[in-house]
C-alpha cells in the first residue's frame, strides 16, 4: 500500500491465480488454489481497506477505483484461463475492493511456451481474452453499478515486439523462421523447471544453442519470466 495524498493510493496484491469465492481462506504462498483460482483471506483485504479508510479520511465511499489484474500463467494453465473465471474476478473485485474499472493483461511470452502448440493456445486464449473485454463494453456501455469498464494490457505484443527486435539484433532472421524463439539456452535459468529462449534473454553476441547460459544478458527479462522494469515499465 502507498499513500499518495488528498485521497488516493495504489495497492499490490499478490494473487496466484483467479479473483473467486472458490480461493477464498485457502492462501499460500507461492502455491496456488485448485481449478486456476488464487487463494486469499478476507483478513487481508479487511486490513487493506481499513488502511485505504484511514489515509482517505473517508469511512464509508473508500474503494479502489481501479484494478489491473495480471493473469498469471505458469501459475495458471492455459486450459483453465476462461471466460467465466474472467467474469467472476471482476465481479468479485468490484465487491472486495469497489473497483469500477479493470484492466485486464494478456498473456506474454515466457519460459512457459516451450512448444509450437502451447504458443497457438497462448494466442488463442490472448484473443479470447481482448473479446470478452470488447463484448462487456460494448453490453455494458451505461452501466451505473459493478465494474462499468473493462480493457485490455497487452502485455503479449509489448513483449512480442521486444523480443523481435532483440531476435534481430542478435542476428536471427525472423521472416525466414517464425519459430526462433524456440532455441534454449541449456542451464538457464536453473531455479526454473525450464529453459530460456535466447532471442529473449540474452544480449550480442550470440551464444551457441547448446550454451548454459548467455554471454550477456538484454535488459528487458531478467530469466524469461521476470522483466526488468526500470527498462519496459513506462512502455
Amino acid at each position: 500500500y502507498n499513500d499518495l495524498g488528498e485521497g488516493n493510493a495504489v495497492a499490490t496484491y499478490r494473487l496466484l491465480g483467479f479473483l473467486g469465492r472458490d480461493g477464498q481462506s485457502h492462501w499460500r504462498p507461492n502455491q496456488p488454489w485448485s481449478n486456476g483460482y488464487g487463494g486469499w483471506n478476507m483478513k487481508d483485504v479487511d486490513l487493506l481497506m481499513d488502511e485505504a479508510r484511514t489515509n482517505s479520511g473517508n469511512q464509508s465511499e473508500t474503494k479502489f477505483q481501479a484494478m489491473i489484474f495480471r493473469i498469471s500463467h505458469g501459475w495458471i494453465p492455459l486450459e483453465l484461463i476462461t471466460e467465466t473465471k474472467l467474469n467472476e474476478t471482476l465481479t468479485l473485485a468490484h465487491e472486495l475492493f469497489g473497483v469500477e474499472t479493470m484492466i485486464f493483461t494478456t498473456i506474454p511470452f515466457s519460459n512457459n511456451i516451450q512448444t509450437q502448440q502451447e504458443y497457438f493456445e497462448m494466442k488463442q486464449v490472448n484473443r479470447m481474452i481482448k473479446n470478452f473485454c470488447l463484448a462487456y463494453r460494448q453490453s455494458n456501455g451505461n452501466r451505473r453499478v459493478g465494474v462499468r469498464h473493462v480493457m485490455v494490457l497487452d502485455l503479449y505484443q509489448l513483449i512480442h515486439s521486444l523480443m523481435e527486435a532483440n531476435a534481430m539484433a542478435l542476428g536471427y532472421n525472423i521472416s525466414e523462421s517464425f519459430w526462433y524463439w524456440m532455441e534454449r539456452l541449456t542451464q538457464y535459468p536453473q531455479k526454473a523447471g525450464v529453459r530460456a529462449s535466447i532471442a529473449h534473454v540474452c544480449a550480442a553476441p550470440k551464444p551457441e544453442v547448446s550454451a548454459p547460459r548467455c554471454h550477456n544478458q538484454n535488459s528487458f527479462s531478467l530469466d524469461g519470466m521476470h522483466y526488468c522494469m526500470p527498462t519496459i515499465g513506462g512502455r
